[in-house]
């Protein structure tokens, strides 16, 4: 019986460790990674547009700023989706996974930069960015 409470203990111990440094890794100081570069977003559409494989190559997983006019704000299945849409046409876009604190403080038509991950690039050539914040 001794050897079974003594083993539970260190069965509770090993569990109780790894959530504390689990907890530690997750709430623990963040680094923030320097964007890589500044751009407009037509400026980026239209080099992601000319040659997708290169854009992945180049942007794919990188942190940059965008500028632009904010021209969509709205909820799709529920999640917020923000966007700078694209003069000529309506699919032609940015899009920024944003906080709904961050969404607050936009307002359509206004003219913001945007730091954020670029997540992927669609067939369409339209630029999905993720961990954004609004500058």
């Amino acid at each position: 019986m001794k050897k079974f409470g003594i083993g539970i203990l260190i069965v509770l111990g090993v569990i109780l460790g790894l959530v504390a440094g689990n907890l530690w890794y997750n709430v623990g100081p963040k680094v923030e990674v320097e964007p890589m570069c500044m751009i407009a977003a037509d400026n980026l559409y239209d080099e992601c547009a000319s040659n997708v494989y290169a854009a992945e190559n180049k942007y794919l997983g990188e942190r940059i700023i965008v500028s632009g006019y904010i021209t969509h704000i709205s909820k799709y299945f529920g999640a917020p989706r923000v966007r700078m849409e694209l003069a000529d046409s309506a699919r032609k876009y940015i899009q920024f996974d944003l906080s709904k604190i961050e969404i607050r403080k936009l307002r359509k038509s206004e003219l913001v930069m945007i730091v954020g991950t670029v997540k992927y690039i669609d067939m369409f050539s339209n630029i999905h960015l993720k961990n954004c914040k609004v500058l």
